[in-house]
């Protein structure tokens, strides 16, 4: 330290030492503050990004749900149609009459179609 420092202290004693530790305290305490608040400004800000992140997944996620019961259903669909073919099924008049009727069938049984939507029975 600088002899001129040291004399300074000498000067005021330890009143004068605790005033400066207190000065010297309060000036780191602005510092941190400063950067407590800097840090949850950034922390806000990620937290924002985070939300539309989820928000993208949560879509995303719906989405590949939906495609995959469509596929399921195409499949249930397409086994439908092999086995309809494996039984002789021709697609004459008579076998299209014997298909509606089927179909009437197990429309009745699974209580009637969804409101505004297609028609797929048959399918689980």
């Amino acid at each position: 330290m600088d002899p001129q420092v040291i004399a300074s202290f000498a000067q005021f004693g330890a009143a004068g030492l605790i005033g400066w530790m207190w000065l010297t305290e309060r000036r780191q305490a602005v510092v941190r503050e400063q950067q407590l608040g800097e840090a949850h400004a950034k922390l806000m800000r990620e937290r924002e990004s985070l939300d539309v992140l989820v928000a993208a997944l949560r879509e995303n996620t719906r989405a590949l749900s939906a495609i995959e019961v469509g596929q399921r259903s195409m499949l249930g669909l397409l086994g439908r149609i092999g086995r309809m073919r494996s039984s002789g099924w021709s697609g004459n008049e008579q076998g299209r009459n014997q298909r509606a009727a089927t179909t009437r069938e197990e429309v009745r049984e699974d209580k009637g179609p969804v409101a505004g939507g297609p028609v797929v029975v048959g399918l689980q």
